[in-house]
Formats: C-alpha cells, sequence, structure tokens
C-alpha cells in the first residue's frame, strides 16, 4: 500500500512539474541600465568595434585560455556585420555578430551561445543634461521555448542579469578611465 501511494505521488509530481512548465515565461529578458560621466561618441567607441569589448567585459577576464576571433565582411563599413566568435574549455564556443547599428545611439548584436541558446541584445546610449551617457542593455532569450528549459531560465536568470550588471560596470569603469580630449573649445 505505502509503494502504491509512492508510486501515485510520484506520478502526480511528474504530471504538476511538466504542466507547471506550461505557465513559466518562455524567454528571458534582462535590462539594465548605467550612467557614465563620459559623453556618447566615447561610449559609442567602446562599443561599436567588438575587439574593444575585451578591455572592459566581465567574460574576458573568466578565462585566461578563451580564443577570439574578429571578422568584418569585405565592403561592410564597421560596426556593421562585426562578427567574433570564441572558444573556451569554459565557456564553451560562440558568436557575436553585429545585426544593425544607429551610430552613435544603439547597437543590435545577435548572440549564439551554442548549446546554451540564443540572444539579442540592443545597447541604446542617450547623453545626459550632465554630459554623461545613459546606458541600456536589454538581452532577450528564447532559450526558454523548449518546456524542458523552461525551470533552467528561472535558475539562470539572476546570473544573466549579474553578468550584463557587470559588463556595464566594467564598461562605466573603463569610459570614465579614458582620457579626456580636449575638444578646443
Amino acid at each position: 500500500m505505502l509503494v502504491r501511494r509512492l508510486f501515485l505521488f510520484a506520478c502526480a509530481a511528474a504530471v504538476v512539474t511538466v504542466f507547471g512548465a506550461f505557465f513559466l515565461p518562455d524567454t528571458i529578458e534582462v535590462e539594465e541600465t548605467v550612467e557614465i560621466a563620459a559623453p556618447p561618441g566615447v561610449v559609442w567607441g567602446q562599443i561599436a568595434e567588438l575587439p574593444k569589448w575585451e578591455a572592459w567585459g566581465p567574460w574576458f577576464r573568466g578565462d585566461t585560455l578563451v580564443e577570439t576571433k574578429y571578422t568584418t565582411p569585405a565592403g561592410a563599413i564597421p560596426p556593421a556585420g562585426q562578427m567574433m566568435t570564441w572558444s573556451s574549455r569554459s565557456q564553451g564556443t560562440g558568436r557575436i555578430k553585429v545585426t544593425g547599428a544607429v551610430p552613435p545611439q544603439a547597437l543590435m548584436v545577435a548572440c549564439d551561445f551554442g548549446e546554451t541558446g540564443d540572444a539579442g541584445c540592443s545597447v541604446t546610449l542617450t547623453g545626459t543634461a550632465n554630459g554623461g551617457t545613459e546606458v541600456r542593455c536589454r538581452l532577450t532569450s528564447g532559450a526558454c521555448r523548449n518546456l524542458s528549459r523552461r525551470y533552467f531560465g528561472l535558475l539562470v536568470r539572476s546570473s544573466v542579469r549579474q553578468l550584463v550588471a557587470e559588463g556595464l560596470g566594467g564598461l562605466k569603469a573603463h569610459c570614465e578611465a579614458l582620457p579626456v580630449v580636449d575638444s578646443g573649445r
């Protein structure tokens, strides 16, 4: 009798778990904002060229064995079409491709994180009244479209948010440490 009840309980728990996944979000959306004490042109100069990301991106500090390769299609005017591919033991393989840009206000990229899934990311820059720049980064991933991955999405959302915040913090520190160029005014 006890074994039967345990079996029925396990079956009910499995049904509830599968059914519950239908009510979980099928995307991960993270948006973070930071204000940088540097003009939009300075910040744009650091995000518009993918190789410059190595100076401020936390994901490059996490693995000293990461191999990166940068390409720009022939005839393309950066930032359009730039692509970065990476390979690492701890972070796997993947690529980031610039899919759109409105210099010096917005950059859109598509991210392929290999087995982890895909994501889209947009970075928008807005000048502030004090001469600085508000940077808004929005990352959206459909990695949770599979029902079994929706619970995973709940677990990684805070990690993704923390990584985006770290990236913006690194960008802020890097841009604010750059030498100020006198425009001759």
